[in-house]
């Protein structure tokens, strides 16, 4: 950890442990060690807690449950700009019946590249609850544990370093006193206690959240959530900013250390006939009825970037930085790219420019190409205006989704279409002049590219 420092090792003749511990002087948390190990050795790392350290920090969650090529490699990337990696390792669901528990292959490899500490997310489905109801809490806990110490002990055969580990779980908010049960139920287990939870922002001002905070080391406030519309023209709202300057000071009333949330991600929603929600999608693809109308809502990165500015010029008492929801992979679809979360990262709006090229493939055949040269993209329209050589123009034809806009003669148009991807340009036309026409000086012009909102 980029904050931390050794304090010491030592030998143990029992299993594999991952232990939290702090030492506490009234309400104040003066010291907070995690220790992770084998049945030979444990490593103890002292973090100082949230008023003695300097800087705002940046972490990442890693959420794909496939860890594919482009995902690797997006580790890999990020891995100079990350205090943490905050990668799913496991999921605990109820089935009615039994408590499962389903655990992640991850490549270890690649976040030994990347070169940042790991904190193991277990993710808990919302059904817990009805098995934390049902006198499960013990077992539970187990459950939790044991992915836990199975993670702690494959990253570490892999040199990977350990922060600690994470509870993903949208507890009910008159359900909080059973997930405090429940953590004081894991500080008793092998491999020992949990070191930080998300948290709702419902959940801030209600009594019981303060004793479930006051079991860990840390929370996660995520202030991102769809706010599903309920019919097509309603406004769909992923992250409400309006509120946030209010949860921030909910959250540092806390009196808890605590990192804030933010998303990168976005969403598909689907309308039926009538205008009314009917379905969502994420990554992926999905099925719509005939009739069905579909809107893309994805987290805006200038007001994304306004909120780290506000964040990051006066950090708020007890908070450790910004973790995002979530590391952005070059084969997402509703996700931004790595250009524009490190624009975002640094309170920048991200760069939008577009660019025109006109290529020359063989005798009097000309392509027009155009390129994301900037830093983001839109889901808006572009334009260009193409000049040709006078009356040479043989024939020629708008590809894909681009169409004439404006025509005044074959030598002249003005060509439009949605906006190309970042390092995926497209060929919008193509042009075949009279080779014994040509004059002198470029026979095919590209004028600059128009963003169309």
């Amino acid at each position: 950890m980029k904050h931390a420092r050794w304090l010491f090792v030592f030998l143990l003749a029992a299993g594999s442990i991952l232990l939290w511990g702090r030492t506490v002087s009234g309400d104040l948390r003066s010291t907070q060690f995690l220790i992770v190990g084998s049945s030979r050795s444990v490593l103890a790392i002292e973090r100082s807690p949230s008023r003695s350290i300097p800087e705002s920090r940046d972490a990442f969650y890693v959420w794909q449950r496939n860890w594919s090529i482009p995902v690797c490699e997006a580790v890999r990337r990020a891995g100079p700009d990350a205090d943490q990696f905050m990668v799913l390792v496991g999921e605990i669901g109820f089935d009615g019946t039994r408590l499962r528990a389903e655990r992640m292959h991850i490549d270890w490899d690649a976040l030994l590249d990347a070169g940042s500490p790991v904190v193991l997310v277990i993710r808990c489905e919302v059904s817990l609850s009805r098995g934390l109801s049902r006198g499960r809490t013990g077992r539970a806990a187990q459950l939790i544990a044991g992915v836990a110490r199975e993670h702690v002990r494959a990253a570490r055969v892999q040199g990977v370093t350990i922060a600690g580990v994470q509870i993903d779980y949208d507890c009910p908010t008159s359900q909080l006193g059973q997930y405090t049960g429940l953590l004081r139920s894991l500080r008793s287990q092998p491999p020992g206690t949990v070191v930080s939870i998300t948290a709702l922002p419902c959940w801030l001002k209600n009594s019981e959240f303060r004793r479930v905070a006051q079991q860990v080391s840390y929370f996660v406030l995520q202030v991102h959530s769809l706010q599903k519309p309920r019919m097509l023209k309603d406004p769909i709202v992923l992250c409400d900013t309006g509120k946030l300057a209010g949860y921030l000071r909910d959250a540092s009333s806390v009196g808890v250390p605590y990192y804030l949330s933010l998303p990168t991600y976005g969403y598909r929603v689907a309308f039926d006939e009538a205008g009314s929600f009917a379905a969502l999608s994420a990554e992926g693809p999905a099925i719509w009825k005939p009739g069905w109308k579909v809107r893309v809502a994805v987290a805006d990165p200038v007001e994304m970037a306004r909120v780290v500015r506000h964040v990051r010029g006066r950090l708020p008492k007890h908070c450790l930085g910004i973790v995002w929801f979530r590391l952005p992979v070059d084969i997402d679809e509703l996700n931004w790219s790595w250009s524009t979360l490190k624009a975002v990262m640094q309170g920048r709006e991200p760069e939008v420019a577009f660019r025109a090229e006109v290529r020359n493939p063989g005798a009097g055949l000309y392509e027009l190409w155009l390129a994301n040269t900037g830093e983001t993209n839109i889901r808006g329209m572009v334009s260009c205006d193409v000049v040709c050589e006078s009356g040479a123009v043989r024939a020629y034809d708008i590809l894909g989704d681009f169409r004439e806009d404006e025509q005044g003669s074959s030598d002249r148009i003005r060509i439009s279409g949605p906006a190309p991807g970042l390092a995926s340009p497209v060929m919008a036309a193509w042009y075949r002049l009279d080779p014994e026409k040509s004059g002198h000086g470029e026979r095919v012009v590209a004028g600059d590219v128009q963003v169309v909102r």
